[in-house]
């Protein structure tokens, strides 16, 4: 089968691995069908985005995976403004040129369709033969926070798809208040990478540690991860580490200064997939305290990594919570959270990590999503 993935960008450090997800995917489904992955970055002015200013198109293969990427220069995204004139005209030149080397896909498979599809282009494609199918991951389409062009983007994608998928039930409830649609949207989880896995080599005698991972901005409550953490286990030894980087970092330094926990709190900044997972399975316990997510990738990586998760309840990966896997919590509460920080370190012994990662693997890992897409394609 001949499948052409559409995904937001091609990930570098540049762009904070803006696309992964997507790219993994399509990796993914290479290891048994001809696989190609598309993007289109529209962007202003040089390091943006990973944008270089001009219309440059790339092609290459990665474990696989046929890549075909292309930036333009876009300044109105700049103002809030969208050129859908000019946007339509790009992505058809930009599809065209993929036909030509690659040939009609049976499959396409867009990726954030509110963000990045093109219904011009999608159109086009099914008229040539190919099935359209859709994957929803956005926060914005969550929090039904969309412009005028983003929700007709979605409304019409909806109507003329021929499957659409989202990777939360809250998140597919949301699709079907926007578009009024009486359709089915399937919900298919995110895939957790092979990267993921539990370690042997955890430092014998270390103290307790507690991981978060995610950008530091106020959705993901690293605050009161912090504030909890403190409340819980301020007079021993035990430390929390914070993986990524973002606009609060200075305010959240400022804030483990003022409760004491200098030394115990510790930032990595910004890392690479490899060193988060790395970062992961040396950890003992991880908390995603986040107000929203559509999934949360991050809950299913600390499984995967054999950790057990405290995670806030309502996220699109609660829908998958088994007993053994940690604890759930509600976000508006700072002391269930201290609560379950407590139950969990106490109560330590009674999580097999080994169970906890077969769990995530066989639910999230790459034969489990595979199948479930592939069951998704041949019936259309």
């Amino acid at each position: 089968m001949k499948v052409w993935v559409i995904g937001r960008n091609v990930p570098t450090k540049h762009n904070r691995m803006n696309g992964s997800f997507e790219l993994d995917q399509a990796k993914m489904l290479a290891e048994v069908n001809e696989v190609c992955f598309l993007t289109q970055a529209f962007c202003f002015g040089p390091g943006r985005n990973n944008c270089t200013p001009g219309y440059f198109y790339r092609s290459g293969i990665d474990a696989g995976v046929r890549v075909f990427s292309r930036t333009c220069p876009y300044f109105p995204g700049r103002l809030g403004i969208h050129w859908g004139a000019y946007v339509d005209a790009q992505w058809m030149v930009f599809i065209r040129r993929v036909l030509k080397e690659t040939g009609v896909p049976d499959i396409v498979h867009v990726h954030y369709p509110a963000m990045i599809g093109n219904v011009k282009a999608l159109s086009y494609l099914q008229g040539l033969g190919a099935k359209l199918v859709c994957t929803e991951h956005w926060s914005m389409v969550l929090l039904n926070r969309l412009d005028k062009y983003q929700r007709s983007t979605i409304q019409q994608l909806v109507k003329i798809s021929d499957a659409f998928t989202c990777v939360g039930t809250p998140l597919a409830e949301t699709v079907k208040l926007i578009t009024g649609t009486k359709r089915d949207i399937l919900v298919v989880p995110n895939m957790v990478s092979d990267l993921f896995r539990p370690t042997t080599k955890k430092s014998i005698g270390r103290p307790f540690r507690f991981v978060a991972v995610g950008r530091l901005v106020p959705m993901k409550q690293f605050d009161k991860i912090i504030k909890a953490f403190a409340m819980a286990f301020g007079d021993d030894d035990s430390t929390l580490l914070l993986v990524g980087d973002g606009q609060e970092k200075n305010s959240l330094l400022k804030l483990v200064q003022e409760v004491g926990l200098d030394g115990r709190v510790l930032f990595t900044g910004a890392l690479s997939r490899q060193e988060t997972a790395k970062a992961m399975a040396e950890s003992d316990c991880l908390i995603c305290f986040s107000e929203y997510e559509t999934f949360g990738a991050t809950i299913i990586e600390g499984w995967a990594s054999g950790l057990p998760v405290i995670a806030s309840n309502g996220l699109g990966s609660s829908a998958y919570w088994r007993e053994g896997l940690g604890e759930l919590v509600d976000h508006e509460s700072l002391e269930d959270l201290v609560v379950a920080m407590h139950r969990v370190r106490s109560g330590y012994t009674r999580y097999d990590s080994m169970a906890i990662s077969a769990y995530a693997v066989s639910t999230f890992g790459n034969d489990a999503i595979r199948k479930q897409l592939e069951s998704i394609y041949e019936g259309l």
